[in-house]
Protein backbone atom coordinates (compact mmCIF):
# COMPACT_ATOMS: atom_id res chain seq x y z
CA UNK A 1 0.00 0.00 0.00
CA UNK A 2 3.14 2.25 0.40
CA UNK A 3 2.91 2.61 -3.68
CA UNK A 4 -1.19 3.33 -3.46
CA UNK A 5 -1.52 5.92 -0.69
CA UNK A 6 -5.30 6.94 -1.59
CA UNK A 7 -6.24 3.00 -1.28
CA UNK A 8 -4.53 2.76 2.05
CA UNK A 9 -5.78 5.88 3.45
CA UNK A 10 -9.76 4.78 2.64
CA UNK A 11 -8.67 1.43 4.11
CA UNK A 12 -6.89 2.38 7.44
CA UNK A 13 -9.61 4.49 7.87
CA UNK A 14 -11.49 1.46 8.02
CA UNK A 15 -13.78 2.70 4.69
CA UNK A 16 -12.92 -0.48 2.64
CA UNK A 17 -12.53 -3.65 3.94
CA UNK A 18 -9.43 -5.32 3.14
CA UNK A 19 -10.61 -7.58 0.26
CA UNK A 20 -11.60 -4.36 -1.80
CA UNK A 21 -8.58 -2.94 -0.55
CA UNK A 22 -6.34 -6.16 -2.44
CA UNK A 23 -8.49 -5.86 -5.52
CA UNK A 24 -8.25 -2.54 -6.06
CA UNK A 25 -4.55 -2.39 -5.42
CA UNK A 26 -3.95 -5.85 -7.74
CA UNK A 27 -6.19 -3.47 -10.63
CA UNK A 28 -4.04 -0.13 -10.23
CA UNK A 29 -0.17 -2.37 -10.33
CA UNK A 30 -1.38 -4.32 -12.90
CA UNK A 31 -4.14 -2.20 -14.76
CA UNK A 32 -4.85 -3.23 -18.16
CA UNK A 33 -1.87 -3.19 -20.99
CA UNK A 34 -4.02 -0.59 -23.54
CA UNK A 35 -5.31 2.09 -20.57
CA UNK A 36 -2.90 4.95 -20.63
CA UNK A 37 -1.01 5.69 -17.74
CA UNK A 38 -3.09 9.36 -17.28
CA UNK A 39 -6.18 7.12 -16.66
CA UNK A 40 -5.29 5.01 -13.51
CA UNK A 41 -6.10 8.18 -10.89
CA UNK A 42 -9.66 7.99 -12.34
CA UNK A 43 -10.15 4.22 -12.35
CA UNK A 44 -9.05 4.01 -8.80
CA UNK A 45 -11.47 6.88 -7.91
CA UNK A 46 -13.77 4.66 -9.56
CA UNK A 47 -12.82 1.60 -7.86
CA UNK A 48 -12.83 3.56 -4.09
CA UNK A 49 -16.31 4.68 -4.83
CA UNK A 50 -17.56 1.51 -5.38
CA UNK A 51 -15.94 0.04 -2.37
CA UNK A 52 -16.92 2.83 -0.09
CA UNK A 53 -20.36 2.78 2.29
CA UNK A 54 -22.99 0.36 3.56
CA UNK A 55 -23.84 -0.91 -0.12
CA UNK A 56 -20.24 -2.06 -1.09
CA UNK A 57 -19.60 -5.98 -2.06
CA UNK A 58 -16.90 -7.33 -3.32
CA UNK A 59 -18.88 -8.29 -6.62
CA UNK A 60 -19.35 -4.51 -7.13
CA UNK A 61 -15.99 -3.52 -7.19
CA UNK A 62 -15.11 -6.93 -9.55
CA UNK A 63 -18.07 -5.66 -11.68
CA UNK A 64 -16.32 -2.16 -11.88
CA UNK A 65 -12.53 -3.86 -12.79
CA UNK A 66 -14.17 -5.79 -14.89
CA UNK A 67 -16.02 -2.43 -16.68
CA UNK A 68 -12.72 -0.80 -16.78
CA UNK A 69 -10.98 -3.81 -18.42
CA UNK A 70 -13.09 -3.82 -21.51
CA UNK A 71 -13.16 -0.15 -22.12
CA UNK A 72 -9.25 -0.58 -22.15
CA UNK A 73 -9.37 -3.83 -24.19
CA UNK A 74 -6.34 -4.20 -26.04
CA UNK A 75 -5.43 -7.96 -28.17
CA UNK A 76 -4.08 -9.22 -25.61
CA UNK A 77 -5.95 -12.37 -24.01
CA UNK A 78 -8.48 -11.80 -21.62
CA UNK A 79 -7.34 -12.25 -17.66
CA UNK A 80 -8.87 -15.48 -17.18
CA UNK A 81 -7.17 -16.91 -19.70
CA UNK A 82 -3.52 -14.56 -19.52
CA UNK A 83 -1.19 -17.58 -18.05
CA UNK A 84 1.68 -14.58 -17.48
CA UNK A 85 -0.76 -13.27 -14.51
CA UNK A 86 -0.53 -16.53 -12.72
CA UNK A 87 0.94 -16.28 -9.70
CA UNK A 88 1.26 -18.76 -6.56
CA UNK A 89 3.33 -18.01 -3.25
CA UNK A 90 4.04 -20.13 -0.42
CA UNK A 91 5.97 -19.39 2.83
CA UNK A 92 7.01 -20.28 6.16
CA UNK A 93 5.14 -18.44 8.67
CA UNK A 94 6.16 -17.82 12.48
CA UNK A 95 4.85 -20.84 13.75
CA UNK A 96 6.28 -23.02 11.31
CA UNK A 97 3.08 -23.79 9.01
CA UNK A 98 3.34 -22.76 5.48
CA UNK A 99 0.94 -19.69 4.48
CA UNK A 100 -0.39 -20.57 0.38
CA UNK A 101 -1.91 -17.65 -1.87
CA UNK A 102 -2.51 -17.59 -5.32
CA UNK A 103 -3.95 -16.19 -8.62
CA UNK A 104 -4.35 -18.41 -11.11
CA UNK A 105 -5.41 -18.13 -14.66
CA UNK A 106 -9.00 -20.44 -15.72
CA UNK A 107 -7.46 -23.25 -17.03
CA UNK A 108 -5.02 -23.56 -14.08
CA UNK A 109 -7.64 -22.87 -11.53
CA UNK A 110 -10.28 -25.51 -12.36
CA UNK A 111 -7.59 -27.87 -12.43
CA UNK A 112 -7.01 -27.36 -8.83
CA UNK A 113 -10.49 -27.02 -7.80
CA UNK A 114 -11.30 -30.37 -9.41
CA UNK A 115 -8.60 -32.22 -7.57
CA UNK A 116 -8.89 -30.49 -4.42
CA UNK A 117 -13.24 -31.20 -4.70
CA UNK A 118 -13.64 -34.67 -5.73
CA UNK A 119 -11.56 -36.03 -2.94
CA UNK A 120 -12.72 -33.72 -0.42
CA UNK A 121 -16.02 -34.26 0.41
CA UNK A 122 -17.50 -35.41 3.63
CA UNK A 123 -16.45 -38.60 4.35
CA UNK A 124 -18.58 -39.81 7.54
CA UNK A 125 -17.04 -41.64 10.26
CA UNK A 126 -17.08 -45.68 10.03
CA UNK A 127 -19.75 -45.56 13.07
CA UNK A 128 -21.80 -43.40 10.39
CA UNK A 129 -21.12 -40.18 12.33
CA UNK A 130 -21.33 -36.68 10.16
CA UNK A 131 -17.71 -35.42 8.91
CA UNK A 132 -17.66 -32.16 11.15
CA UNK A 133 -14.68 -31.07 9.25
CA UNK A 134 -14.75 -27.36 7.28
CA UNK A 135 -14.66 -27.44 3.76
CA UNK A 136 -11.45 -25.46 4.09
CA UNK A 137 -10.27 -28.37 6.49
CA UNK A 138 -10.81 -31.20 3.90
CA UNK A 139 -9.03 -29.37 1.33
CA UNK A 140 -5.96 -29.12 3.53
CA UNK A 141 -5.94 -32.22 4.31
CA UNK A 142 -6.20 -33.35 0.67
CA UNK A 143 -3.19 -30.84 -0.02
CA UNK A 144 -1.44 -32.91 2.72
CA UNK A 145 -2.24 -36.25 1.23
CA UNK A 146 -1.59 -34.83 -2.21
CA UNK A 147 1.87 -33.57 -1.03
CA UNK A 148 3.44 -36.26 0.87
CA UNK A 149 4.15 -38.16 -1.53
CA UNK A 150 5.92 -35.73 -3.44
CA UNK A 151 9.74 -35.42 -2.11
CA UNK A 152 10.38 -39.26 -2.84
CA UNK A 153 9.74 -38.29 -6.37
CA UNK A 154 12.84 -36.23 -6.35
CA UNK A 155 13.84 -33.92 -8.29
CA UNK A 156 12.15 -33.37 -11.45
CA UNK A 157 12.17 -29.79 -13.00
Amino acid sequence: MRFQPEIADEYFDTNISADHAALIMKFCERPPKGMPLQALDDCRSALLFAAIGPTANTDAVRAVIARLERTFESDDPPPSEDTELSEFHASKTLNGRIAVKGDLDAVAGEVLLSDLSGLSKPRPAQDGTKDTRTPGQRRGRRVHRTAAPLPQLGDRR
